[in-house]
């Protein structure tokens, strides 16, 4: 066995994107609007269950659907060439969340409505009985 020389496996280093036969391939990263999105959906997820505490929270409802549009393109785009962005899971995760955050505000604002309704009829029913 002259000339033959035996090298043992050597793994090859952490982090290195080097398959067996020295082409390299590309990560997917995370699709940016998966991430935008479900910033937005938590946002206004927060900003709704915070309402009874802070008016702000009013505005932070608007994150909801921006949500839903924004995780909804998200997964299309990573549907149409998943070798480029992964994130899927993100962007399903933000579509829930949005959705949530939509109708949690539309229940609170029907809610404010009747709150309001009532208030004015209460004080339509006292002044009508004070004349």
């Amino acid at each position: 066995m002259s000339g033959l020389s035996y090298e043992p496996y050597r793994p090859p280093a952490f982090g290195s994107a080097v398959p067996e036969g020295g082409a390299s391939y590309r990560i997917p990263s995370t699709h940016p609007q998966a991430v935008v999105a479900l910033t937005l959906a938590v946002t206004g997820l927060v900003g709704v269950l915070l309402t009874p505490f802070t008016i702000v929270s009013f505005a932070a409802a608007i994150c909801s659907p921006l949500a839903i549009r924004t995780a909804l393109r998200a997964r299309r785009s990573i549907r149409h060439d998943p070798a480029a962005h992964r994130g899927a899971g993100l962007a399903t995760a933000a579509l829930v969340t949005g959705i949530a955050g939509t109708v949690l505000a539309a229940l609170l604002v029907l809610a404010v409505v009747a709150v309001l309704a009532a208030v004015v009829g209460l004080v339509a029913w006292v002044v009508s009985a004070l004349l």
